[in-house]
């Protein structure tokens, strides 16, 4: 694998299941809508993609050898 495959699957791994969970709560009842004590949980889940899609590229050698 390459390093950039690498970031991809790891922004991909954070950053899938964050979406669809919380695609499947906000569609519970048939329409789009963010359920207000849901706010905090997809604010913490998009700065820690961010966060992760950061530091895998500014340190790829130590990321290299997590999937080593």
């Amino acid at each position: 694998m390459t390093k950039n495959q690498k970031i991809f699957w790891l922004s991909f791994n954070t950053s899938f299941p964050i979406g669809f969970a919380f695609t499947t709560l906000a569609l519970q009842d048939g329409r789009f809508e963010i359920p207000n004590d849901l706010i905090p949980v997809v604010v913490f889940s998009l700065i820690f993609a961010i966060v992760s899609f950061y530091l895998v590229k500014r340190y790829p050698n130590q990321v290299e050898r997590l999937f080593k």
